[in-house]
């Protein structure tokens, strides 16, 4: 999902090895979250977000087949597995939603929104988000 919760890709299979999945995720853009609908974090989750340098979304307790099933119902997929993926990242977009709409709000029209977003949910303020983007690029890659 984008940060706007529209589904980009969904996707499985039992073949997939960690280059493969790493792979796929490059191909529908550089991932901000990672989330899982499990709780502990499954390992192969946490090497995932490792990869990307992304932040971890885990709920608080591990997301019920109902919560699931509630949540996805309006959204099509293959199996349990494209269930679980889509399920974990609504719940994970759900989290940062006022958030992320709040920057939206204070977003002036010379920085890109998605960039202004993934700062801030970086822990980077919205005043300190938005000068580190007005500078050149070559200034930024050190903070990012």
């Amino acid at each position: 999902m984008d940060l706007k919760g529209q589904v980009i890709n969904i996707a499985s299979s039992r073949s997939w090895g960690f280059p493969e999945l790493v792979g796929l995720l490059i191909e529908s853009g550089h991932p901000i979250i990672i989330a899982t609908d499990k709780n502990p974090t499954p390992g192969t989750v946490d090497r995932i977000k490792r990869a990307f340098n992304a932040i971890l979304h885990t709920p608080v307790t591990s997301l019920s087949v109902e919560q699931k099933l509630r949540d996805t119902k309006s959204y099509s997929y293959a199996n349990e597995h494209e269930r679980d993926a889509l399920a974990a990242a609504i719940d994970a977009i759900r989290s940062v939603k006022k958030k992320l709409e709040s920057v939206e709000k204070k977003a002036p029209p010379e920085v890109v929104l998605d960039e202004l977003q993934m700062l801030v949910l970086r822990g980077h303020t919205v005043d300190s988000a938005i000068n580190l983007l007005k500078k050149p690029l070559a200034d930024r890659k050190s903070v990012v």
